[in-house]
């Protein structure tokens, strides 16, 4: 009964807001067939000999979570989120969203600080405790930890252990860093939850849809897309180092060059994840051009993100001769088409610009990327951000509802 009420909820008072199917039934007809850039590189210098990977992707595999909303105040929807790291151990941290969509991570200690360069947003450290006990019927949380304004958060969480998949899976960013990433979301499942909430002592009402159902639930979903920040590839001790720099905090995350039969792979592991370029020789040697024909995250044996790009992005260490345009499509989780859209590569004076317009789904299309590239011969530098201007093909985000409708080729 709950079940069938929140889906008519969702499907009548909240469009934008239920989960998705994937946006294109066949991503492979949405890219057509492999071809090149088109740009010609004979005789032309490389302007460095690092591979440029111009954009910044993040992906996680959320093992479970929990989530609930307040009723009042500044703050929004309050995640309790747990994920596993290289070694197998649990790292907790928990999303915060502001009204206005700003979200914020809370950590316990400086080793889930280390969170920035898997997951971009800002770090808080709210001293989080998290309590889990599971039985075999349910799961419970006890949770403290202080927001960013200070408030102390005390939660009290309950809900079945076993969740069940939605028949839409393509979840919702909602609104939640909206200034920071786009992403798509794979629901693996959900269930409800129960929720009591104080702030600095005082019960705190969680907020109901339509004024009948506590929003809090239990979750399961991979998450990833393309993020906000600063890049910059340097040589190292032996070899390249990438360094992921927000807010003006780097950790160098190591890269290795590995062959996969016809690609050549940037690959660099960070606390939780393996950031993967894929790049395709234009004649068949990696001491030449190579194109960059797709991005992923993966956590464990996860794919927390996958990205194409059909033709393959031209190689950015040699000058740029014209505009350049391609199309793109991501999955997440093995589930591929959920988010569709164009990259346009072109010169920008001396800089490179990668525009990524994502077409649909609606939260992704509101969510352009503008990414800026300065390439020098011993290192080049990203800056990418959200860019709602360029969103629907320049119309701008207002327009997105109306220009995700129709995407199939």
């Amino acid at each position: 009964m709950r079940w069938s009420l929140l889906l008519l909820l969702l499907s009548g008072c909240f469009p934008h807001l239920r989960p998705v199917d994937p946006v294109v039934s066949a991503p492979a007809d949405w890219l057509g067939a492999d071809a090149p850039s088109g740009r010609v590189y004979d005789g032309v210098q490389r302007a460095t000999d690092l591979p440029v990977i111009p954009v910044r992707s993040f992906g996680l595999d959320f093992e479970e979570e929990m989530l609930f909303e307040l009723g009042r105040g500044d703050w929004g929807m309050v995640e309790i989120a747990r994920v596993r790291d290289r070694q197998g151990q649990p790292q907790w941290f928990a999303l915060v969203s502001a009204r206005d969509g700003r979200q914020v991570a809370v950590v316990g200690d400086p080793e889930a600080e280390r969170l920035a360069l898997s997951f971009p947003v800002a770090m808080h450290p709210g001293a989080l405790r998290v309590v889990r006990l599971a039985s075999d019927t349910h799961l419970e949380y006890d949770v403290a930890f202080y927001l960013p304004d200070g408030q102390l958060l005390q939660a009290h969480l309950t809900a079945p252990i076993q969740g069940r998949p939605p028949a839409q899976r393509n979840g919702n960013a909602m609104n939640h860093g909206a200034d920071r990433l786009w992403g798509v979301i794979d629901l693996e499942e959900s269930n409800w939850a129960q929720a009591q909430v104080f702030l600095d002592g005082i019960n705190v009402p969680v907020r109901r849809l339509v004024g009948v159902l506590p929003l809090a639930q239990r979750l399961q979903q991979v998450n990833g897309g393309l993020a906000w920040g600063g890049v910059t590839m340097h040589r190292g001790m032996g070899g390249a180092v990438l360094s992921w720099a927000l807010d003006g905090a780097a950790e160098p995350i190591p890269f290795v060059a590995q062959g996969h039969g016809d690609e050549l792979r940037l690959v660099g592991r960070d606390l939780i994840v393996d950031h993967v370029a894929r790049f395709r020789a234009v004649d068949g040697g990696w001491d030449g051009p190579v194109e960059l024909v797709g991005i992923e995250v993966w956590h464990g044996a996860t794919s927390a993100l996958d990205l194409r790009f059909n033709p393959a992005l031209p190689d950015l260490r040699y000058p740029l001769d014209r505009e350049y345009r391609s199309r793109m499509v991501a999955g997440v989780n093995g589930q591929a088409g959920y988010a569709v859209g164009d990259v346009r590569v072109w010169a920008d004076g001396d800089r490179v610009r990668v525009d990524v317009v994502p077409r649909a789904p609606v939260w992704a299309c509101e969510r352009a990327m503008k990414n800026v590239l300065e390439i020098r011969p011993e290192a080049w530098r990203l800056r990418a951000q959200i860019a709602p201007e360029l969103a629907a093909a320049g119309e701008g985000r207002e327009a997105c509802a109306e220009y995700a409708e129709a995407v199939e080729p």
